[in-house]
């Protein structure tokens, strides 16, 4: 059997080989949907269903059609551009959401250009309830971090406040204190001159995991997303109504929020609710939100300005981030490493706006 590692696979037992495909569907190569709020409230969708496995031979591809795309085992990527602070107009179609046991909702990623709107998420909040087999919750936020604020001096290693490069989370954003550029050159070689695990120490001992936890929640607003994140901290009960956004009241946006339900191209899917006020709606949607399993994913970049032809652009130090996964309710760091190139480009795909 030397050189045909599909026959070995072959040789188990049906039903462990049926275990082994229902583990790998569920946690290694799982299917997964983007929905990316476009302008004028449509939506670019995308489906990756994973075929690598299935295209083994013949039989292998009858074992495992069955595990792919079942019930309970998709995931959702909702994506929104910068200057669509709005819910997401369509949900997926009927059918489709029995699928969805996790949803990943991306915070919009400004450092590639401006945000017309300050980045604020949505407005109203993603309707769990819609999700029957819902059960996950994972909030990804870009974390920029000027390289200068990584390399303190001794007495202020620590810290319990994050300051983005780009005031992502409402926060002035990078300081305008003049650093001597030698200062910051010798900040960006030393940082490249660490190893993987250096770099992870370097963040872990500069920042706790309640300071991720909190500026996720800054991000924000106080609203829909940090309630569900931080509860504890933001403890106003969830609401399916817009939020209200003391930042900018009156803003043109307010008066956009589109609330479309149903298949796509469709704005209500028969058989659904005429209204998310009732109060039976509302009393389901924080029982579906209060029994999820929360994770906060934050991509770690350190920037600096300056570049070949403008001093005041920034830039990343590294091609690829760290990966940092917490959970919110312990408090707890759950992992933090380096992205591989691979799984960087597959998360870019999830992510990726509407073109």
């Amino acid at each position: 059997m030397e050189g045909k590692p599909h026959l070995q696979l072959l040789s188990l037992p049906t039903e462990l080989r049926q275990y082994m495909w229902a583990i790998y569907y569920r946690e290694v190569d799982r299917p997964w949907l983007r929905y990316a709020v476009d302008v004028g409230s449509g939506i670019e969708s995308q489906c990756e269903i994973p075929k690598a496995l299935a295209s083994t031979c013949k039989q292998i591809f009858e074992e495992t059609r069955p595990f792919i795309g079942q019930h309970g085992k998709l995931d959702l990527h909702i994506v929104y551009p910068p200057y669509m602070p709005t819910q997401l107009p369509i949900l997926p179609a009927k059918d489709l959401r029995k699928a969805i046991n996790h949803i990943i909702f991306h915070v919009a990623d400004i450092s590639g250009g401006i945000a017309w709107d300050y980045d604020r998420p949505p407005k109203r909040p993603v309707k769990f309830h819609r999700f029957p087999n819902l059960t996950d919750f994972t909030v990804c936020v870009p974390t920029h971090v000027p390289i200068q604020e990584l390399f303190l001096p001794e007495s202020e290693q620590r810290s319990t406040q994050i300051r983005s490069t780009f005031g992502l989370d409402g926060s002035p954003g990078e300081s305008d204190e003049y650093i001597p550029a030698a200062v910051l050159l010798d900040a960006q070689n030393t940082y490249r001159s660490l190893t993987a695990d250096q770099k992870v120490a370097l963040w872990k001992n500069r920042y706790s995991a309640k300071a991720f936890i909190d500026f996720c929640c800054r991000v924000g607003r106080g609203g829909w997303l940090s309630r569900v994140v931080d509860p504890g901290t933001h403890p106003l009960p969830l609401a399916l109504e817009a939020d209200i956004d003391t930042e900018n009241t009156g803003d043109a946006w307010d008066t956009f929020d589109e609330d479309y339900e149903g298949s796509e191209g469709s704005e209500r899917s028969e058989g659904e609710e005429d209204s998310d006020a009732a109060a039976q709606t509302l009393t389901e949607f924080r029982a579906v939100a209060a029994r999820l399993r929360v994770v906060v994913e934050c991509e770690l970049w350190a920037t600096a300005r300056g570049g070949p032809h403008n001093s005041y652009t920034t830039h990343p130090i590294d091609s690829e981030p760290l990966l940092l996964r917490l959970d919110p309710r312990r408090v707890d760091i759950l992992e933090m490493r380096p992205l591989g190139v691979e799984e960087s480009i597959l998360r870019s795909q999830q992510s990726k706006e509407a073109s």
